[in-house]
């Protein structure tokens, strides 16, 4: 199969995914949430949500699968909600309160009276203030000043507008964009401030609007370096934190040359940085290290990416000596990658080194954390098992199977949406494993669910599963070619999974080689490898940086 390069989904400016994370959850919950009356509808929806979905029997699978993105929808909601309001809480923390309505608003916040909050900022009274306040700047030259820093505290109540507005997840509202960037629009209009532009850059990515989101970053850039210097260690550290973001941007887009001039940028200033306070910024000097090893991992080039992974390891090690509960997650998503990289090279003894420490690790966070860090105990236990079965220890991989195999099963029984692509990667290479050693009968049936769970699958999310359900079909096309001949069963195999890459070879050419497997295959009914293909999971982790602009 290929490779599943899941990066981390989080918001821009935000760093970690591991247990610093229960904190924050924890504290925005006790501290703002327990009086949102949106936040309790929305647990209270989920919660029936989730016992819809256990009601449905096992075997219905279109059922569970439909139920099971209603509630993954509902999870993504509450997960959106509740950055939305730790960013809002941000916001009301590093801004002055210099209003009145921004006082009862970050009251409001506080009780966690969202509505109430934005009630209060009323765009069509803050609207009011702006066009008196632009007329006093044409009529006052000497008040110039001060009427600029109160456009830039309207601009602020704009943006906090703008923030609020998202805080729906309850009821669907297709205008909801719209209006928020409305507010984006009219907190720029108000005050061109580096604050908005960031803050709108970010908007704007987020919703994968790259195009406008490019230019606001660059003019941030140039605001900072022309205002900004009056502070030299929060103009540096508001710079790096906006290259960051820009290279992640462009690596998004397949900017590549772009993004790595970018990253080696904002690794420049956070090495700078560190020197200064390097408990501060070390965590950053690693994020923008294993960010910049992604890249080299993705352009192949795999020298640079080792230095860097190892480098960004060395930190997160010794960061984790003091505070393990915060940083050993990051050891371990680093020693991953690390992994994932000798394995592409082919070394495959520091790659069992690499993984074994990494299963460790995870099972000591699982034991503390189950919800948060069995799926990566599964999947690491899966990627180990595939090394084995590279390198021919069988009874090894076979356990390893079993254990991931058991673990996905299990989640996919409350998450069918999110784990059953994991079963059937699993099957699929527990399948090959009992091919290579002559147990034809339980191979056969593991090729025959995997297959199944995939179709189903491509049903649900079309294109989304292509490629792993032309893993099977060609897998199973070898096994009715060598193993259990029946040429009529291989030949329909692999033109089922000929017609799918066809269409794909062009956008997506790593696939070019399974293309060729697939023709080799109808080719005179013989294969040109007889090397089964097995399902790696890899989990390539992007981090983006904790600072944002001040």
């Amino acid at each position: 199969m290929f490779d599943r390069n899941e990066q981390h989904t989080t918001e821009f400016n935000q760093t970690h995914n591991g247990p610093g994370d229960n904190v924050r959850d924890k504290y925005i919950i006790n501290n703002y949430l327990l009086g949102s009356v949106d936040y309790q509808q929305l647990v209270q929806d989920i919660k029936d949500a989730e016992e819809l979905l256990a009601g449905i029997a096992p075997d219905k699978i279109d059922l569970r699968l439909k139920q099971s993105a209603k509630v993954e929808e509902l999870k993504h909601r509450l997960v959106d909600f509740k950055a939305d309001v730790f960013r809002l809480h941000e916001l009301f923390t590093r801004i002055p309160i210099n209003t009145e309505r921004l006082r009862k608003a970050k009251a409001h916040f506080d009780k966690g009276e969202f509505r109430e909050a934005d009630a209060v900022l009323k765009a069509e009274e803050i609207q009011q203030d702006v066009e008196r306040l632009k007329l006093e700047e044409q009529a006052a030259k000497n008040r110039l000043a001060a009427v600029r820093k109160d456009l830039a505290d309207r601009a602020q109540e704009f943006l906090l507008k703008a923030r609020l507005s998202l805080l729906n997840p309850v009821k669907e509202d297709e205008d909801r964009f719209k209006r928020t960037e409305g507010y984006f629009e009219q907190a720029l209009a108000t005050a061109r401030t580096g604050k908005v532009l960031h803050e709108y850059a970010v908007f704007l990515s987020k919703h994968n609007d790259f195009s406008r989101a490019e230019p606001l970053y660059r003019e941030a850039l140039e605001q900072l370096r022309r205002y900004g210097k009056a502070n030299p260690e929060v103009f540096l550290a508001n710079v790096a934190a906006t290259v960051n973001n820009l290279a992640n941007l462009h690596k998004t887009i397949i900017e590549y040359t772009l993004a790595e001039d970018e990253y080696k940028k904002a690794l420049k200033a956070y090495r700078t940085l560190a020197k200064l306070k390097p408990e501060v910024f070390s965590p950053s000097v690693a994020m923008t290290l294993n960010n910049l090893a992604v890249l080299h991992s993705q352009r192949e080039k795999y020298d640079s990416a080792l230095a860097e992974y190892q480098e960004a390891l060395e930190i997160r090690r010794d960061l984790a000596k003091t505070n393990p509960e915060a940083f050993l997650p990051d050891v371990a998503a680093t020693l991953h990658d690390l992994a994932t990289l000798y394995y592409q090279t082919k070394k495959y003894d520091p790659a069992l080194a690499e993984y074994r420490e990494v299963l460790r690790i995870r099972r000591d966070l699982a034991e503390l954390h189950p919800k948060e860090f069995l799926s990566d105990v599964a999947m690491t236990l899966n990627n180990l098992a595939a090394l084995h079965y590279k390198t021919k220890q069988y009874d090894s991989a076979l356990a390893e199977y079993e254990e991931s195999l058991t673990m996905y099963r299990r989640f996919s029984e409350f998450n069918p949406k999110a784990f059953m692509s994991y079963v059937a990667g699993t099957l699929n290479n527990l399948a090959s494993l009992h091919k290579d050693t002559n147990q034809y009968g339980a191979a056969e049936k593991e090729y025959g669910e995997a297959l199944e769970i995939y179709r189903a699958l491509d049903q649900n999310e079309p294109k989304t599963f292509l490629p792993d359900l032309v893993t099977t079909l060609l897998n199973l096309s070898i096994f009715y070619l060598q193993s259990v001949p029946d040429k009529a069963k291989s030949v329909a195999y692999a033109q089922e999974a000929r017609d799918i890459l066809k269409p794909l070879c062009d956008k997506a050419p790593h696939l070019q080689e399974y293309l060729d497997m697939a023709e080799g295959l109808l080719k005179d009914n013989k294969a040109k490898s007889e090397a089964s293909i097995v399902c790696f999971f890899a989990k390539l982790s992007l981090s983006l940086p904790s600072t944002s602009l001040r």
